[in-house]
């Protein structure tokens, strides 16, 4: 279902592929019982999949829903609640990203911290300790590069996230919006 409603959803190139598929995997274990607004938007989509345009696919594929005991009320309820669902998963991808920031970063900078102090003890004491000295720059030099390859990695996963997160967001407010307009 999961690859579904990555179609469904008519995620497009630019979205990171995981992170769409991660948030439509938390859609799909919170699907609604019966026909919701999940079973709205793939009615939808094999009406638009017929050239239907967007406006009578959305009409009929609603008749069709009432039919089924869908109201305008329970569509709007069932978007809501895959709004929360996409909610609840950003609050935990948020603190995950916080964890793994405290874990891959924050720790990186207490040790170039720790280093740098490292390195001007080093120079105070150039005579004895010269060696100690280049292997103390070599292995800041080291972390930092780890750092700010983290710190880009984590930034790029996070941007991606965000950009699954909104396209799927736009998507659903879209049609909350064209459900109070239209329907």
């Amino acid at each position: 279902m999961n690859t579904d409603l990555l179609k469904l959803f008519e995620i497009e190139a630019e979205i990171d592929e995981r992170s769409a598929a991660f948030l439509t995997k938390a859609i799909a274990e919170n699907d609604l019982p019966g026909f919701d607004y999940l079973e709205f938007k793939k009615s939808m989509a094999a009406l638009k999949e017929m050239n239907m345009d967007e406006m009578t696919a959305l009409k009929s594929s609603f008749k069709t829903a009432e039919i089924a005991g869908l109201s305008k009320e329970k569509l709007l309820g069932a978007a809501a609640h895959y709004l929360k669902v996409l909610d609840k998963e950003k609050v935990q991808f948020s603190e995950a990203m916080k964890n793994q920031y405290a874990l891959k970063v924050d720790k990186k900078k207490e040790r170039i911290d720790f280093l740098k102090g490292g390195v001007t003890d080093g120079q105070e004491r150039i005579s004895k300790i010269q060696a100690k000295i280049i292997e103390l720059q070599q292995e800041l030099q080291s972390t930092q590069d780890e750092l700010e390859k983290a710190q880009t990695n984590l930034q790029d996963t996070q941007d991606k996230f965000m950009n699954a997160y909104k396209s799927i967001q736009e998507k659903i407010n879209q049609d909350i919006s064209n459900f109070k307009e239209l329907l």
